[in-house]
C-alpha cells in the first residue's frame, strides 16, 4: 500500500475536489483509534442536535 485512509478522516476524504492536495501523516494503531473515537463522538452530538431540532418543531422523523 501507498497510502491508507484512517476511517475517521474517510468523511473529508471522499468531499475532496479532483486534484485537490491531499497530505498524509504516518499515525499509530493507537491514535487512529482515538481519532476514531472522536469522530463518532462528534457524529452522534451532530445526530443528538438534529433529532432534538426535528422532535421540537414535531417532525418525527427516524434518524439512525
Amino acid at each position: 500500500k501507498i497510502a491508507h485512509i484512517i476511517t475517521a478522516d474517510y468523511d473529508r476524504f471522499i468531499q475532496k475536489q479532483p486534484g485537490s492536495e491531499i497530505i498524509f501523516k504516518i499515525v499509530t494503531d493507537a491514535e487512529a483509534e482515538e481519532a476514531f473515537e472522536e469522530y463518532l463522538n462528534f457524529k452522534n452530538s451532530f445526530i443528538y442536535m438534529f433529532k432534538n431540532i426535528f422532535y421540537s418543531r414535531g417532525n418525527f422523523m427516524s434518524i439512525n
